[in-house]
């Protein structure tokens, strides 16, 4: 089975959401796949058009809603997407080029299309 993962770098629940939120504001934590993802008010439509499009939609994750596998091959890189098939990770889209799309679903889209294209298993 083949998954895509898109991880978050914070943690979910309502504690989580208000230390991302001091944190951004604060300028001491980012996450460009929440801008990516989320405006103020929620999910992007945009993003939800963009998944549903998807061969292997993408599956949004928190730091603590990971398991062990996945949390032990993200930890230190996120936010990041990696896609997982045969029980096997490999990253698709590390922070930088999540940086590089400027919180745009459709930039977003291309960098991703591009990153399965050139994956070779």
């Amino acid at each position: 089975m083949t998954r895509i993962y898109g991880v978050y770098n914070a943690d979910s629940g309502l504690i989580g959401e208000l230390f991302y939120l001091y944190g951004k504001l604060s300028g001491q934590t980012h996450c460009d796949l929440c801008d990516i993802t989320h405006s103020t008010f929620g999910e992007k439509k945009s993003w939800r058009a963009m998944n549903s499009r998807l061969q292997f939609p993408v599956e949004l994750v928190h730091l603590n809603q990971r398991d062990l596998k996945l949390s032990s091959f993200t930890q230190g890189i996120t936010p990041c997407v990696v896609l997982e098939k045969e029980d096997k990770y490999w990253l698709l889209i590390d922070s930088e080029r999540l940086k590089s799309c400027g919180g745009k679903v459709s930039e977003f889209e291309k960098i991703l299309v591009e990153a399965i294209d050139n994956l070779s298993f």
